[in-house]
């Protein structure tokens, strides 16, 4: 958003796919896991549901606040990073759901829901 707000184009990567995560739709759930009559120990994954690239993502969210900045999308070669970012980061919430009945929510309906407190 501050990007957006400043420049009048960004780039942003098209060939990473993932979910992205609203922190208080993670924490609800941490809490009703807390709040659980049983605790099923493991490694449990959690992440909105469905799957969007980051260029994706961030034309939703220009989209959401009425930007006028342009978005480009790039290769990740053509967006080098100190840090390697994995094509695909998609996580499996099957585990998690199943176990504590979480409900988890679209990334698109959570990012409606953060960026009305945000902006």
């Amino acid at each position: 958003i501050r990007l957006m707000k400043e420049r009048t184009a960004i780039k942003v990567v098209n060939d990473q796919v993932g979910a992205p995560t609203y922190a208080a739709d993670l924490a609800a759930c941490i809490v009703e896991i807390i709040d659980g009559q049983h605790w099923h120990p493991g490694i449990y994954h959690y992440s909105n549901q469905g799957r969007i690239t980051w260029y994706d993502f961030a034309v939703a969210i220009k989209s959401l606040i009425h930007s006028t900045c342009m978005v480009h999308p790039v290769s990740s070669d053509q967006y080098p990073t100190a840090a390697k970012r994995p094509s695909f980061s998609l996580l499996d919430t099957t585990k998690i759901r199943h176990t504590f009945h979480c409900q988890i929510p679209e990334w698109k309906d959570s990012l409606e829901r953060c960026l009305q407190l945000l902006v």
